[in-house]
């Protein structure tokens, strides 16, 4: 297994956080590795949704653990090789919140995926939350 993680403190409020993940096709605005996603039925468990990344194949991933405004966790993979967990998690603090995103790559492939995409895995997690984080303050602002 391979991890790995990134946090961001932010004075945006949990729900303008949780607005920006639940509106899927903007998710390229505050991922930069993402070119386009769609969500398949109602943000929550079991909802699908059809990510396409820059670069590489397209994958769909299976949204489960969702708690409103506090977490929620995007599955992928390919059975029985690999299975990337992608962790969204939400701690309101005083004046704001702490977003922590966690991706966890397991699986007999997770060794040869950590080598490979590993770097980019960990220079994207830091600069989506960057974008993520400015994004929900933008929002955060509008709504007060």
């Amino acid at each position: 297994m391979r991890f790995y993680e990134a946090s961001i403190f932010t004075s945006a409020s949990p729900e303008a956080i949780w607005k920006q993940y639940t509106e899927v096709h903007s998710w390229h605005k505050w991922d930069g590795e993402l070119s386009k996603c769609e969500l398949l039925g109602a943000f929550g468990n079991g909802a699908k949704i059809k990510l396409s990344p820059k670069e590489g194949p397209g994958v769909t991933a299976k949204i489960t653990d969702c708690v409103l405004n506090r977490a929620f966790t995007s599955t992928s993979g390919i059975p029985c090789l690999i299975k990337i967990s992608f962790h969204h998690k939400i701690e309101p603090i005083r004046d704001g919140a702490k977003i922590t995103h966690q991706i966890i790559l397991e699986g007999c492939l997770a060794r040869i995926f950590h080598t490979c995409i590993g770097p980019s895995i960990a220079k994207g997690l830091s600069k989506s939350l960057e974008e993520l984080g400015k994004l929900a303050n933008e929002r955060s602002s509008k709504e007060r």
